[in-house]
Parts: structure tokens; C-alpha cells; sequence
């Protein structure tokens, strides 16, 4: 598999998961590659810059770029979500609770429409890291095609004295 098969793979997995999903996934990569503070008042576009994390000087610096962000999603998904929207669940019930059961109901079904989404989302990386995002494929890309022919190289050699 060659490294624009894989780029290509990261790269529609990115934009085929659901809009939600997308975000969240990009406010991570961004604040985990630290490029630069953060701050919460900053007007920042989160997918723009995730994007811009997948780009290299060369080949092997966007393999590296790849291997990070690959990483990342993975701990992404690694998070349990629905311990992550119990909280704010938990805090929406109370706000809510005069409000009447409606109001309740609207709140529940934005949260589990999000946790299906990521569900699925997280399966089908699950899909990708166990078959073309596989360590091993990242790996074989990185290794230069053998060549029986070819012959060694002066180039690696040290001057005598």
C-alpha cells in the first residue's frame, strides 16, 4: 500500500464522519499538537487547523504527521463518551427539571444522536486501523521499495584520514 493510499484513507475517514464528530476530533488534534496556546477566546477554525497538521515539508515528515494524528484519534476514541456527557446530562437535568419532561427529552436525544454518531464513527476507525491504517501498512510505507539491483552508495562510507 502505497503512503497516498494511506493519506487518502485518513483523509475520507476525516471528512465522512459525521459533523459532530469532526469537531471534536479536530479541537483534540489541534490542542494536542501544541503548536501554540489555545486560548478560550480565540476565534480558531478547528478542522481548518487539524488539517493543516496532516501537511509535510516531505514525504516522510507527512507519514510522521499521520502516525500522530492516527494516534490522537485514537485516544479520541479510546474515551468512553458517555462518561464524558454524563456530567453535562446530569447538569442539564437540573437546569430542566421545571421545565417539563419536553424540554428533558430534546436534551437526551441531541446527547444520544452524539454518542450514535461517535459509536459509528469509532467503528469504522476501528475498521481502518485494523486494515489499511494498521500499524504494519503505516510501517511497509514507510520502508523504501527494495531493489536487488541497485548498488551501494559511496555516500554512506568515512574519508580515511
Amino acid at each position: 500500500m502505497s503512503a497516498q493510499d494511506l493519506f487518502d484513507a485518513l483523509s475520507t475517514f476525516f471528512n465522512d464522519v459525521p459533523e459532530a464528530v469532526r469537531i471534536e476530533m479536530s479541537i483534540l488534534l489541534v490542542t494536542l499538537a501544541g503548536d501554540g496556546a489555545i486560548g478560550p477566546d480565540d476565534q480558531i477554525d478547528y478542522e481548518q487547523a487539524a488539517r493543516v497538521l496532516f501537511d509535510g515539508e516531505t514525504q516522510f515528515a507527512r507519514i510522521g504527521n499521520l502516525i500522530g494524528a492516527a494516534a490522537m484519534i485514537d485516544v479520541y476514541f479510546a474515551e468512553d463518551p458517555r462518561s464524558r456527557f454524563a456530567s453535562v446530562l446530569k447538569q442539564c437535568e437540573q437546569r430542566h427539571a421545571g421545565a417539563g419532561r419536553n424540554s428533558l427529552n430534546l436534551v437526551r436525544e441531541r446527547y444520544a444522536d452524539r454518542l450514535a454518531a461517535i459509536e459509528r464513527s469509532r467503528r469504522a476507525w476501528a475498521t481502518l486501523r485494523r486494515t489499511v491504517l494498521a500499524p504494519a501498512s503505516i510501517s511497509a510505507a514507510l520502508t523504501p521499495p527494495f531493489n536487488p539491483d541497485a548498488r551501494p552508495s559511496d555516500a554512506g562510507r568515512l574519508a580515511p584520514r
